[in-house]
């Protein structure tokens, strides 16, 4: 295999190349490469193989959340580059005649297990489909110098440094997997592993790691930092009885920015000897990390100046408030003089680039602009058009939700089918229920929607659908909102939530009806929990965020629009402001911010509309000089 190859070198031999396929594969690649913010001179300093490539390009995958919101192709055509891509730097590196000749071997055990088990299947005792499993796992063992013998669980584990993408990895794990369940035939064993491989660790992306003697010091720090405790109470148990923990959101975010600089630390020096987090805020180690996010941030997954500026402002805010006063101003010195970060902080003033790309397309387009104002009827559609289907299969969904033995009596086809359809239904119309309130109520945040209780002592979302004036009440305190401590600074609160008919074309609250007598049953835990977005797999107190964000992705690509739950805010702004520029007092007030923010966070959209402006003017006065007039037919002459 060529060695020491660059993005720019591959190219400029695919550019070269006698074959017309790979000069096109050349021109996907710098697409593909531009697209992920790659001129092309910075190609001769990225390395030249599959996994780079997979970092930047991985395999189409609809619950790859991350890919759909990033991607501005159609999925053919981003498949098409994204395969040219791969294929140019396979031959150019020798990576595919190297996997071919490996393909080819078949006096190895993997050949004699392969041929073994093709008998098997050929006497209908195993699935011949089942058995593409075993093809990542045998290539990856293979290029490791691994017989089918010689496998054991810490060597499968070490075959992940091989996996050039998670996708790979996931295969090869699934094969390994597939080499215990073959463990029953016994003309196999013999070109089986001697002993079962077993469960192999389930992650591909490690979590952050933290020194075992810093852990109790870390939830010690992080529960200081994310909990307001009142002034002048004198009583520590009074202190700790008022106390008023943050919001997930906010825990979470100061969790993330310690986790991550601690986690990359430790690649750059040894933890082991610190013996408290103190000791990892040196003036080496902040610029260490911080140049390591720095070094990162161009790739897939890395941290954008804005979000490192937001990290080390929170880990400034947990020293300080765990008073460690010295390192809080190293890190405050280092956010004021240091250019990326100064950057960062500029950028989260405004809209990134990619929003105000996303909202302009919006406003400038009627047909998004209706799609996304009326996404809550189409999604609940599609939702009542599958629970139509079910019924027309005779399939009881609510009672298959909530029975395992009922939907284990099913034929396998049919048990496919119906955990589709339920599936189908809880996507559709759990993002039904969430942008009717979003669009009609108030473009909530989306842990603040998610997080919506119909009961309890902190109940937040009120039903009086079947009152006089049917409507449905929304209020949320000060302490779950993310601006709450400024709301309270200022003396303010997020006013209710009202969601009743207002106009002929309003359906809010039939969505929402439909939402708890059909969608929400649909859910194993609705029972029990009083979210008004109960969880699916777990005893989370409500949906897990994630979840949410690829079920919305999927079903927004669906009526053609693409959006994430932050787009419902961006999207109502946008409209309202394109539609009335004087609006922002009254904005700041539905949002709960203040006019400033607001006013500097869309400033591109009235930048937008005084250029355009300005354009009709200057060529309504070029019309008067008439000297343009007739050079249109003498052009095309």
């Amino acid at each position: 295999m060529c060695k020491d190859l660059m993005m720019l070198d591959v190219v400029e031999i695919g550019e070269t190349h006698e074959n017309p396929s790979f000069q096109q594969y050349a021109k996907q690649l710098l697409l593909v490469m531009k697209w992920r913010g790659y001129e092309r001179p910075d190609l001769s300093k990225v390395t030249a193989d599959l996994k780079t490539w997979l970092e930047h390009a991985p395999r189409y995958d609809a619950c790859n959340a991350t890919l759909l919101r990033d991607l501005e192709w159609k999925k053919g055509t981003y498949q098409q580059y994204q395969k040219g891509g791969r294929l140019l730097i396979e031959h150019v590196t020798g990576a595919f005649a190297e996997r071919t000749a490996r393909k080819a071997i078949d006096d190895d055990t993997w050949a004699m297990l392969g041929r073994r088990a093709d008998a098997l299947a050929g006497a209908a005792l195993v699935s011949s489909e089942r058995l593409r499993g075993l093809a990542r796992i045998k290539d990856v063992s293979r290029a490791a110098g691994f017989q089918s013998t010689d496998l054991t669980n810490e060597r499968v584990v070490g075959l992940k440094e091989r996996a050039n993408s998670a996708n790979e990895w996931e295969n090869v794990k699934r094969g390994a997997g597939l080499l215990d369940d073959l463990r029953m035939f016994p003309t196999l064993l013999p070109v089986l592993p001697e002993r079962p491989i077993g469960r192999i660790e389930a992650k591909w992306r490690r979590p952050f790691v933290v020194p075992e003697q810093l852990r109790a010091e870390l939830e010690i720090w992080l529960k200081e930092a994310t909990t307001t405790y009142p002034e002048d109470v004198e009583s520590e148990v009074l202190r700790q009885a008022l106390a008023e923990p943050h919001s997930d959101g906010a825990r979470g975010i100061f969790a993330a920015a310690l986790g991550n600089y601690i986690d990359v630390l430790g690649t750059v020096r040894d933890l082991t000897a610190a013996n408290t987090l103190a000791d990892l805020f040196t003036p080496e180690d902040i610029i260490a990390v911080l140049s390591c996010w720095i070094a990162a941030s161009p790739r897939p997954g890395g941290l954008a100046p804005g979000t490192m500026f937001q990290y080390f402002d929170v880990i400034r805010l947990t020293l300080l408030r765990n008073g460690q006063r010295g390192p809080a101003q190293r890190l405050k010195a280092t956010l004021k003089n240091h250019p990326v970060l100064k950057q960062g902080k500029a950028a989260r003033k405004k809209m990134s680039a990619k929003n105000q790309t996303w909202c302009l397309a919006l406003i400038n387009d009627p047909r998004k602009t209706e799609t996304f104002e009326n996404q809550h009827i189409f999604y609940a559609e599609r939702a009542k058009a599958t629970l139509d289907e079910a019924a027309a299969q005779d399939f009881d969904l609510v009672r298959l939700a909530n029975d395992p033995d009922a939907m284990r009596r099913l034929s396998a086809k049919k048990r496919g089918r119906a955990k589709k359809l339920i599936g189908r239904a809880r996507r559709f119309g759990t993002c039904a229920a969430f942008a009717a309130i979003e669009l009609e109520g108030a473009p909530l945040r989306e842990d603040n929607t998610l997080s919506l209780t119909r009961s309890g002592p902190k109940q937040t979302f009120f039903d009086h659908a079947s009152g006089d004036q049917p409507h449905y009440r929304i209020v949320i305190p000060n302490e779950m909102l993310k601006n709450g401590a400024a709301l309270t600074e200022r003396g303010e609160e997020m006013p209710p939530i009202i969601i009743e008919k207002r106009g002929p074309d309003d359906v809010a609250l039939q969505v929402l009806k439909f939402y708890f007598t059909r969608i929400r049953p649909l859910f194993p835990r609705a029972r029990a929990s009083s979210a008004v977005f109960p969880s699916v797999e777990s005893d989370a107190p409500h949906l897990n965020d994630k979840t949410f964000s690829n079920w919305l992705l999927s079903c927004s690509i669906d009526i053609d629009l693409s959006l994430t739950s932050h787009n419902f805010r961006h999207g109502l702004c946008s409209i309202q402001i394109n539609e009335d520029p004087n609006c922002i007092e009254d904005l700041a007030v539905f949002l709960g911010d203040q006019p400033e923010t607001v006013r500097k966070y869309y400033a591109f959209l009235k930048r937008d509309a005084v250029l355009s402006k300005m354009q009709d003017t200057i060529a309504a006065r070029r019309a008067t000089y008439r000297a343009g007039r007739g050079l249109a037919r003498k052009l095309a002459a």
